[in-house]
């Protein structure tokens, strides 16, 4: 069985949300570490950049092995 096309959205939103706030958090501390200081709307705008960046292939590929899984499955 596939997984609908709203429910692979619901499920590549919710990876993506959860990748946003580790990546967010893990920027915010890494950077100051090595020198960079880089004010919390700059790091959360370029976060949501490549969030947004990201999410698109990530549907797509989930939407393709769900096509594939549901083709092999008859």
């Amino acid at each position: 069985m596939t997984q609908s096309r709203t429910d692979s959205l619901r499920e590549t939103l919710a990876h993506t949300l959860a990748r946003f706030v580790v990546s967010a958090l893990a920027t915010a501390y890494v950077l100051p570490l090595v020198g960079v200081d880089l004010p919390l709307t700059q790091n959360l705008t370029a976060r949501a950049a490549m969030t947004a960046i990201h999410a698109a292939p990530t549907y797509a590929i989930r939407r393709a092995f769900n096509a594939r899984v549901g083709r092999s499955a008859l």
